[in-house]
């Protein structure tokens, strides 16, 4: 009973310290911005040759990884360690979620073999100047880096979820239930207006332009990669901290 009122009042502490989850979810729409221009931005261009197998991409999507959230602790008895970002194939089940939904690509795999070729622009060799690729490169980077660190953020997200309804993941958090802690977390409403907003900006950006784009590929990228693995991060966030009690 007293590890249970403590825990309550660590759980208190989170509230007052955290964010609110209007301002994170204000901090993750400029995010999505970024992700939406930089996107744009490089499909704009052809190819030029860039590729997965570029070293420089290689090098450049290593340094832009950003993973805040993974101290040494982060793995717990029968869940996987904590998940990578930008390179790596998701091969186990999400955190409290079904296999189903996971995806057969890195982000990286998608990027180059659904995102790139999609563009209109994409196969335009027109003007071919290989001394672009670095700088094209380097552009794809910085969408890696933008996109890890808004994976990242969900750290934050679930900080202000807790804070916004502490009283009911106390018992989730002190048993580790990350199938329950993953439902509490999930809002399929805020979802679909995420979706729903990503499309409608990939398109509204483009007006006047070459729809370079396809808005569906851009919202897929947001349900099958940086929605569900933020909320891989939240859940493992409130696990650790479960575990340290």
């Amino acid at each position: 009973m007293l590890a249970s009122y403590l825990f309550s009042i660590l759980l208190w502490g989170i509230a007052l310290a955290a964010p609110s989850l209007e301002e994170i979810r204000a901090a993750l729409a400029t995010m999505e911005d970024q992700i939406i221009h930089l996107a744009l931005t490089r499909c704009a261009a052809p190819l030029y040759g860039e590729s997965t197998a570029s070293p420089l991409l290689n090098s450049l999507s290593q340094a832009a990884q950003t993973s805040p959230s993974s101290p040494s602790d982060s793995s717990f008895p029968g869940h996987p360690p904590f998940p990578p970002y930008i390179d790596a194939t998701p091969s186990h089940a999400r955190w409290g979620a079904a296999q189903s939904n996971l995806s057969s690509q890195s982000i990286v795999d998608y990027w180059y073999k659904n995102m790139l070729p999609a563009s209109s622009a994409a196969h335009n060799q027109t003007g071919y100047f290989p001394e672009a690729s670095p700088a094209l490169a380097m552009s794809s980077a910085a969408f890696f880096e933008t996109v890890s660190q808004r994976i990242g953020f969900g750290e934050e997200v679930a900080q202000a979820k807790v804070a916004a309804n502490h009283s009911a993941f106390g018992e989730h958090i002190r048993r580790h239930d990350a199938v329950a802690i993953r439902k509490l977390l999930t809002d399929e409403r805020q979802e679909q207006l995420v979706k729903q907003r990503v499309g409608n900006k990939t398109e509204a950006w483009q007006v006047g332009a070459a729809q370079n784009v396809p808005a569906a590929v851009l919202v897929d990228l947001f349900a099958s990669y940086i929605i569900p693995w933020t909320t891989d991060v939240e859940v493992a966030t409130l696990l650790r901290r479960g575990q340290k009690q």
